[in-house]
């Protein structure tokens, strides 16, 4: 299957692009510290938020925060608190890997009787792999399958069970 990722700025007024997280986490780290009116605090637990004029206030901050982001993963406790929900197990295992694939910088979706496989194409590192089988094999046990051309030279797999 190919996706005709050039249509996506036109279909949704926004190119479709790949990053690695250090590369984000560098582009948004330059930017902040480009704007001395942005504060980052790192390393402050926020378990609770409460709306209030001017943005939100939590426990450790009496002045409100105008924009707050929520990057402590899906067992966040603000998430909790916000959509009053948990982490929940999928049964599901996404096996990632890293590879160098090619000049190619086109992300890949490769799909194969129950699992399926996308390439993030990356201009600054290897390339990003992650590999969804419903009957959670290891990727190894997929190379005599079609996906075997897809997943030759990937290494470094770890598996990440899947919650939402």
């Amino acid at each position: 299957m190919r996706v005709d990722f050039a249509t996506m700025e036109s279909r949704f007024g926004a190119p479709y692009l790949t990053a690695a997280r250090a590369d984000l986490a560098d582009a948004l780290a330059e930017a902040v510290a480009a704007r001395p009116s942005i504060t980052v605090r790192y390393d402050c637990p926020v378990e609770s938020l409460e709306p209030v004029a001017g943005g939100w206030r939590s426990r450790l901050q009496q002045a409100p925060h105008p924009f707050v982001v929520i990057a402590d993963g899906v067992g966040s406790a603000l998430r909790r608190q916000l959509f009053a929900d948990a982490p929940r197990e999928t049964g599901h295992i996404a096996w990632r890997g890293t590879a160098a694939l090619g000049p190619s910088l086109q992300t890949e979706l490769v799909l194969s009787g129950g699992a399926h496989l996308v390439r993030y194409a990356m201009a600054s590192r290897r390339d990003n792999i992650v590999l969804i089988d419903s009957q959670r094999r290891h990727p190894d046990a997929l190379t005599r399958t079609a996906l075997g051309p897809a997943i030759a030279g990937v290494s470094d797999w770890v598996p990440w069970p899947i919650k939402v």
